[in-house]
Parts: structure tokens; sequence; C-alpha cells
């Protein structure tokens, strides 16, 4: 038995099972990590001990990593080194004769120490990257109108919005009045369009619901005298984005939003290049050859003026970024 328990194998038993069992409750792990550490550090010598350590703070190292509670897994591993090494410790008798004593117990501590301050660091960065997300999700959002009951601009530009015709309707989680809806002739004007003047890179997105086939159904625009974004629906049902500089410039999809049923489109722009996603997805992307003006002063959700070119149907949740959102974050917007 104790040579078996000499083995690295028996000692990177907890390990192992810490690093596999990605789906157990933290005390699951620790219970893992801490008995494959005990069986090693128990039965074994100093030798044994240290491959204990060792082993353990491999599995405590990728299960922190994984996202499981290091700090608990290197507790137990720790604990088990420990209890091996000083079962195990050279006797006086063999020190004074010359023999070396084992610097098991030093070499467990430093690599526990490592571990904590891997489980530390992944654990603040992992924090850090949350908070600045939201920081910057927050901050790129120029316009947000959740629509429905209210049509206030949710964001933190707030701007003023002075709506026509537009009544509530169900919104896609069956919410009575979560969201709006448009007659082909109702609009809501955004003001201080300029706020979105000269934009490098931006990001259109909404949940449209169309009941006819038609042209030129607007979700969103910002036109006069050029058109610096427009984002609508074709009539055969596929979403269309273009800009006016001198000459118009197109970006089709290739697929269709169905009738009667809610899809979540959006649009982003960047270095010259359209992005099309329907339902969280890329569908299609076309590279313009001129830049967005940036110095139209008509902005509305709805129609491309008053009156002109007038989607049909349900919107709700109509977004404008200051940059052009990634793939991620486009299904990410999507799944809200």
């Amino acid at each position: 038995m104790l040579k078996v328990c000499e083995s690295p194998f028996v000692d990177l038993l907890g390990a192992g099972i810490a690093s596999i069992d990605g789906g157990s409750a933290g005390q699951s792990v620790m219970s893992a990590a801490g008995a494959g550490a005990l069986v090693g550090g128990v039965a074994g010598s100093p030798k044994s001990a240290l491959l204990t350590g060792g082993g353990a703070f491999i599995g405590a190292t990728i299960a922190t990593m994984a996202g499981m509670p290091g700090s608990a897994v290197i507790s137990a591993a720790g604990t088990g080194a420990l209890i091996g090494w000083s079962r195990n410790k050279p006797s006086s008798d063999a020190t004074d004769s010359g023999m070396r004593t084992p610097r098991s117990f030093e070499v467990i501590i430093l690599l526990s120490l490592i571990a904590v301050y891997a489980s530390w660091s992944v654990k603040r960065s992992e924090d850090t990257t949350n908070v600045s997300s939201a920081q910057t999700a927050g901050e790129d959002v120029l316009l947000e109108l959740r629509l429905g009951e209210t049509l206030d601009d949710s964001s933190a530009s707030r701007h003023i919005t002075r709506a026509n015709g537009v009544v509530p309707c169900t919104d896609r989680f069956g919410v009575e009045n979560g969201a709006s809806t448009f007659s082909g002739r109702s609009y809501i004007a955004i003001d201080r369009p300029e706020k979105f003047d000269d934009l490098d890179a931006f990001t259109l997105s909404g949940w449209v619901r169309p009941t006819i086939r038609q042209e030129h159904l607007n979700i969103i625009s910002k036109v006069t005298p050029h058109r610096d974004f427009n984002l609508q629906i074709d009539a055969l049902g596929r979403p269309v984005t273009h800009i006016m500089n001198q000459v118009y410039e197109f970006c089709y999809a290739k697929n269709s939003v169905p009738l009667h049923e809610w899809s979540f489109v959006a649009a982003t722009y960047d270095a010259g290049v359209w992005k099309i996603y329907i339902d969280g997805k890329l569908d299609w992307s076309e590279k313009v050859t001129r830049p967005a003006v940036g110095q139209s002063r008509l902005m509305t959700v709805g129609a491309l003026f008053p009156g002109m070119e007038g989607f049909v149907g349900d919107l709700d949740d109509i977004r404008v970024h200051s940059r052009a959102l990634t793939a991620d974050e486009i299904s990410e917007l999507k799944s809200e």
C-alpha cells in the first residue's frame, strides 16, 4: 500500500478529478482535490507529499481558470500536503547522520502561494472585464427607445422625442403595451441629430414585426441633406441599409424577415463596411466606397420623413451604438 501511495498517479488523483469534474459544485471540487492530497500525504513519503502538492496545484489552477472556487481547492490540497510532510519528515537522528532535510514544506508553501495568486488574478481580471464591459455598454449607447407606453430615450443622452400616430401594442414577450405600432404615417422624431454626426463606426438595431410587404419600411434613419444612415425592410422582406454621399450605396441582406413575427435586425458600419444581422446571426456584409458625411439634420424612427416611407407593423427596443458591435455582442443584444 505504501508503494502505491508513493506513486505520482495516486498523488495526482485529486487534481485530475478536480480538473475533469467541471459541472460539480465548489464543495465537490474541494473534496475531490482534498481526497487525492490526503491519500498521497498521509500514507506517503516526503517525496509523495511534494508530488501531491504539485499535482493538486495543477488541478487547482485548472479548476480556477475554469471558474471553480480555486481558493477552496488550494486550501484542501495544501492541507493534505502539509499532513503528508509532517507525518513523514526525517527524524533528528537521520538529520544528525548527515541526511539532508527534504524541502517539501517550503516547496508546498511556494506552490500554494503561486496558486492563490493565480486564483486572485483570474478573479480580478474577470471582475475588471465585467465592470469595463458594463461601463462600455452604457457609454456607447447614443439612443435607446424601449417603446410601448413610454417613448422616452433611456440612454444617457436623454434625447427628447416627438411622436405622431404611434400607439402601444403587445411586445415579443406577450407584455401588453410593451412595444409600439406604426401605421405607415406614424413616426418618432429625435432631437439633437448633430449628436450622431461624424460617427466613424456605429450600430443600428431593433425588433421588428412587419405586417405587409412593401418597399421602404423605415426602421431608423438620419437624413437631409444626405443619408448618414438608414435601416429599412424592402419589398421582399430583406433588411437593407444605405448611405448617400453624392451617390447611394446599399447593403441588402440575403434573407428575409417573416410577416407577423418578431425578428431582431441589426446593422453595423465600420471602416466602410456594412454588416447586417438577422436574429443575432451575420447575414451579409458589403463594402462601400464613400463614407457617410454626418451632417444630416433629420433623425426619425418609423419613417424616413414624416408621412413618407413609413414602417407598417410593430417596433421595439430601437438602439444606436457609437461603435460597431461584435458578432457576440449582437447575439447577446438579441438575447436580452
